[in-house]
């Protein structure tokens, strides 16, 4: 079986309040899987609930299609922003994590990959954030999982360091599937083989990059009171549509021939209320889906 991670109608209240609301999400086998919101809330609390022993939600936690998932927690690792031994160097918190998990040598190539210099003798809470976040993601891999969640990475990050930890993702997933929390649309893109948008603790969406690129390509967009005959007319002569709303019909064809399009429906009695070219960026549509809000 290729899921890794299945939540099924997944719900958390706290003093009334719905925090997660039934969310369900299928996570499979080296994908990177790009979970977005700007309310960090529900994203939190859903990051703890698989990474706590938790038990006050309802609905379904599927881990390697466990139903028990805590059985599986020693195959997932988490990396977040968190200091570890703040006052030690990163060659002693290297050594202290090494005895901890009872591994015999280093990786050098996940040494090469995170570019991590193991014999630096500076306290870790003197480094950078992208170097924090690095050795972070490094110690979560000294134990070989099979998933790992990786909390808001490109936080406070520069776009240089934001593409170098891109380019290790896709790395790490050649073999690992990656659950990467943000609200930073622009670097997630690179990377992501699937979208999960949520929106005042409800799933909003989900989707393919494939799925986002077709939703947002330029089209010729035709509002009509006779959808359905429309759609006729536009299936005998072979175009390219899609129905987005029940008044709005969104045709993929070469943008000039807008003209013929509102001539065809005319001449089969179908009312054409308006017709217009779009194209909405992948940062507006988005927008869109979570109510015309935008992520910070």
């Amino acid at each position: 079986m290729n899921e890794v991670l299945e939540l099924i109608n997944v719900s958390i209240t706290k003093k009334r309040i719905n925090i997660l609301n039934e969310i369900s999400l299928n996570i499979h086998k080296k994908d990177i899987y790009i979970l977005l919101s700007n309310n960090d809330g529900a994203i939190d609390t859903l990051v703890n609930l698989l990474c706590e022993n938790a038990s006050n939600f309802s609905g379904k936690i599927k881990l390697f299609n466990n139903s028990q998932f805590t059985q599986e927690k020693s195959r997932m690792a988490y990396v977040n922003k968190k200091l570890l031994l703040n006052n030690l160097s990163t060659k002693q918190n290297i050594n202290y994590f090494i005895k901890a998990l009872g591994i015999v040598s280093l990786n050098q190539q996940l040494v090469e990959l995170l570019e991590i210099d193991i014999n630096e003798k500076i306290p870790i809470k003197k480094l950078s954030n992208y170097k924090i976040y690095k050795l972070n993601f490094f110690i979560a891999l000294l134990g070989n999982p099979d998933f790992i969640i990786l909390d808001n990475p490109f936080f406070a990050l520069d776009h240089i360091e934001c593409d170098n930890l891109i380019k290790i993702f896709k790395k790490i997933a050649i073999t690992t599937t990656l659950l990467i929390t943000s609200n930073n649309f622009e670097h997630t893109i690179q990377v992501a083989t699937k979208y999960g948008i949520l929106y005042k603790g409800k799933m909003a969406d989900e989707f393919t990059p494939e799925q986002l690129y077709n939703s947002c390509k330029r089209s010729i967009n035709i509002r009509t009171t006779n959808v359905e005959q429309a759609t006729v007319v536009l299936h005998s002569n072979g175009y390219d549509f899609e129905v987005f709303e029940e008044d709005l019909i969104r045709v993929y064809a070469d943008l000039y021939k807008s003209a013929d399009l509102n001539k065809l429906l005319i001449n089969n009695n179908i009312d054409v209320m308006e017709i217009y070219i779009s194209n909405t960026n992948t940062e507006e549509y988005i927008s869109n889906v979570i109510g015309g809000t935008s992520f910070d």
